[in-house]
């Protein structure tokens, strides 16, 4: 799969998709069904998920393949806007994709000036100085596009091979689409140890955990020791606490 470009998409609901309908030690369970896909159809459907459905007529569980839906806005005005947001988070991601593609119609068109312009030279008729400095400029031109079209990639993939020298950038493309993939949380369970596959329901459950986790608490201190007057820092002390530490004491 990797090596012919191909990335599983993940599932929603059960872990496997095929049993040998037997009972006790003798039944098998196993995940033999998938659906895979390529860079370039992840780049269109980046939001794609495949769900194994209920076993009926078969021992395989049919898998739904899941393209993303638009949703309408509800609950209250923050909820609402906090969609908004990552909504817009969402066109801003496109839209640098879609500068990414006017850097490659920009080679493309370069690459054919360049060419134009050397068959030009080749030949030797009408050929000026004006042509040589639009042919070093055109070839300038180009080894910038492609510089920035390095750096695009690199900085997508998050990898460490521009580093070293390895600036292929379909090897950064296959690399980008299957770190996003494998990053996306597509189902969790709730706190009645449910499986939540809808993305409202999935955001829902972390809001309430990370509430929850760092809300306030009323903490009981009636068992600890009093303080006294007597057992209190005096002002010597305080100061030798808060002050710098000096080099002596690192």
């Amino acid at each position: 799969m990797t090596n012919f470009d191909f990335h599983d998409l993940g599932n929603i609901g059960p872990r496997f998709t095929w049993c040998n309908n037997k009972e006790g030690a003798s039944q098998i369970w196993e995940r033999l069904d998938r659906c895979i896909l390529n860079s370039a159809a992840l780049q269109k459907i980046p939001k794609a998920v495949t769900r194994h459905l209920v076993r009926v007529a078969s021992d395989h569980s049919p898998i739904a393949f899941k393209i993303d839906e638009k949703k309408k806005d509800f609950g209250d005005e923050g909820m609402i806007l906090q969609r908004k947001i990552i909504r817009t988070l969402k066109e801003l991601f496109f839209w640098s994709k879609n500068k990414f593609k006017d850097l490659n119609k920009m080679k493309e068109e370069l690459k054919k000036k360049i060419l134009d312009l050397q068959h030009k030279e080749a030949v030797g008729i009408d050929w000026s100085v004006d042509d040589l400095l639009l042919l070093r400029s055109k070839i300038d031109e180009l080894n910038v596009t492609l510089r920035r079209l390095s750096t695009w990639w690199n900085q997508r993939a998050k990898a460490r091979w521009h580093e070293e020298g390895d600036v292929n950038s379909k090897l950064f493309h296959n690399f980008t689409t299957a770190r996003r993939n494998g990053n996306r949380v597509n189902q969790i369970k709730d706190m009645n140890n449910k499986i939540q596959v809808e993305e409202d329901k999935i955001e829902e459950i972390f809001i309430h955990y990370f509430e929850a986790k760092w809300k306030a608490r009323d903490c009981e201190l009636s068992s600890w020791p009093e303080i006294f007057e007597n057992k209190k820092c005096n002002i010597e002390k305080f100061t030798a606490l808060t002050s710098e530490f000096s080099v002596n004491e690192l």
